[in-house]
């Protein structure tokens, strides 16, 4: 009768430690299910995304992160906001981010792995400082033509401790 709340799994990168003191944390932006599979993609403030399988996480290892299912460098920045997905009609499953001072990447989902290099990479450069992009994706379905991604970030300034214009 009393609601609870119960741990099933759990995933830390194998520096943690370090990442906690140097306020680096992997909680900056949240985590995405991506459609269809068993996958869940997240990042954080390393610019690291990790790609996990929901029935096993991996928990913790010592010396790397072999245990779970792949983790790059996807952006030179912290990552706030959650990835965005969409599966596309031309180059199939994507995920978008949109790191602090960085660009728009789109990356590729094939057979199950993300390709770390971007299947494309926008122009403009997001300012120094926080926070990077907060994206979302509308589209019908995944008919060609109608997938749109929306952005809203700083267009000048930090806007870690201030407001700053944004676009």
């Amino acid at each position: 009768s009393t609601p609870s709340l119960t741990l099933l799994d759990w995933f830390a990168p194998y520096d943690e430690s370090f990442l906690n003191s140097a306020n680096e944390d992997l909680a900056s932006a949240g985590p995405l299910q991506l459609p269809g599979t068993n996958l869940l993609v997240g990042g954080g403030k390393e610019g690291i995304l990790y790609l996990l399988n929901r029935s096993n996480m991996g928990h913790f290892q010592a010396g790397g992160n072999s245990q779970i299912v792949q983790d790059f460098q996807a952006t030179a920045g912290h990552i706030h906001g959650s990835p965005i997905y969409w599966n596309s009609p031309n180059s199939g499953p994507l995920i978008y981010i949109w790191g602090e001072n960085d660009a728009l990447k789109a990356y590729r989902l094939v057979n199950g792995l993300f390709d770390t290099t971007p299947l494309a990479t926008g122009t403009i450069t997001a300012p120094n400082g926080m926070p990077g992009a907060m994206l979302s994706l509308s589209a019908s379905g995944s008919t060609p033509g109608t997938g749109v991604v929306w952005a809203s970030l700083p267009f000048s300034g930090d806007a870690n401790k201030g407001t700053v214009p944004g676009i």
